[in-house]
């Protein structure tokens, strides 16, 4: 897939440039705050054309080379995914055909073909699921150790996979609801996954040290709290509030304004901006081509693999609590597209913001329950495997044709 049809390489690249010539993890980059892990083992690769006197003559090679391991995160992603998968049915036809789906689908291959660190926090999310589900089943010191360095991994990868996390405990702790105390391996993961987040205090007080304010997932605080007067107003909060629970309560797709439907573009950045109105029409969209403008294949091409994708989720929507797997998918879903918006809040509803692969893990959610609605017997006049087969042919069009520029 082409650079520029990939979100913020650039600036990445610039982030691990910087950590080789300038020896520091955090700085006056264009992404200055983002955690270090994903930009210290690119700074490993092809090191030598990083610094200044090889710089200009052949970059090209350490992000060609970084952009291959991303296709590798993505293929042990998928390999992740299968142990969820196996939960779902034994059916290899139908867990193959769910992951050739996933692996074509644009957003995916956009994702996994970049230079962004959301490549290495996906991967480690999907790990981190593996250990924690059977960590669940069968305790090992072993699993716990793992669990501890995947989570602080992930943090110290991107930030939005504390969202996750977050979702993680509150599955753990399910059990008050019903007035119980979670079970002893229940307790586990949350304290371990508890202790994982405080290794990011660290990191913030560094951050905190060589600029203001410490980390983008802070809210527009105003300036002068950090000297002291916390005079902060908050009347953006609830602006912004009122403005994501219009966004979520709400009829999707019917409800927008006719004008957002003239082309099949999100917009993330440009205008006219009309379909982040509705956050699940924005989610649909987003998930399925992210934020690229195609200048080929044509539009027409673009609406059937977007209303392709859009009976598939409708028939993955009817699986939501059928199985125990599907039900944690669908926790997963909800609960992080919930924080997620709460983020937007905070960001003030910044147009790169909106874009998918900050939930990108849910895409793996999602394929969860495809996979069921794909195994599940009755609608036996949808002829499921074919509308499968034809949405893998067509993203894989789309992805082989593609050509664009982020919007």
């Amino acid at each position: 897939m082409n650079v520029s049809m990939c979100y913020d390489c650039l600036a990445h690249f610039n982030k691990t440039h910087w950590i080789v010539v300038e020896h520091r993890l955090a700085g006056e980059t264009e992404v200055p705050h983002q955690p270090p892990l994903y930009y210290l083992i690119n700074s490993l690769i092809a090191r030598d054309t990083l610094f200044p006197n090889h710089y200009h003559e052949n970059p090209t090679l350490h992000i060609n080379i970084v952009r291959a391991l991303s296709v590798v995160y993505g293929g042990l992603t998928l390999f992740f995914l299968s142990f969820f998968l196996q939960q779902v049915t034994k059916c290899e036809l139908d867990k193959l055909l769910v992951l050739l789906y996933l692996c074509t689908t644009p957003k995916f291959v956009n994702i996994f073909t970049s230079y962004n660190n959301d490549t290495l926090a996906i991967l480690l999310i999907a790990v981190l699921s593996m250990i924690a589900y059977k960590l669940c089943y069968k305790p090992s010191r072993l699993l716990e150790i793992c669990l501890f360095i995947t989570a602080t991994a992930s943090i110290f990868t991107k930030y939005t996979s504390v969202l996750f996390i977050i979702a993680v405990i509150t599955i753990c702790c399910k059990n008050f609801l019903k007035l119980k105390l979670p079970t002893k391996n229940e307790l586990k993961i949350v304290f371990i996954l508890i202790f994982s987040l405080t290794s990011l205090i660290p990191w913030v007080h560094y951050c905190t040290k060589i600029s203001n304010p410490p980390i983008p997932l802070f809210p527009p605080w105003d300036s002068t709290v950090f000297n002291g007067i916390h005079n902060t107003d908050y009347r953006w909060l609830m602006r912004n509030t009122k403005q994501a629970l219009k966004m979520v309560v709400r009829i999707p797709i019917l409800q927008l304004p006719k004008q957002a439907w003239e082309d099949p573009w999100t917009h993330t950045l440009n205008e006219p901006q009309t379909k982040k109105g509705d956050y699940w029409a924005y989610s649909w969209i987003s998930s399925v081509i992210g934020a690229v403008i195609y200048n080929k294949p044509s539009q027409q091409v673009i609406w059937l693999l977007l209303f392709i994708h859009l009976i598939v989720y409708i028939l993955a929507f009817r699986e939501l609590f059928r199985s125990k797997v599907t039900r944690l998918a669908t926790f997963v879903i909800f609960s992080t597209s919930f924080m997620h918006l709460a983020y937007l809040v905070n960001k003030d509803f910044t147009g790169s913001a909106f874009d998918y692969r900050y939930l990108g893990w849910n895409l793996g959610s999602w394929t969860i329950l495809i996979l069921s609605a794909l195994s599940n017997p009755s609608f036996r006049f949808i002829p499921k495997r074919m509308l499968m087969i034809v949405a893998i042919l067509i993203n894989t069009y789309v992805v082989m044709v593609g050509d664009g520029h982020l919007s």
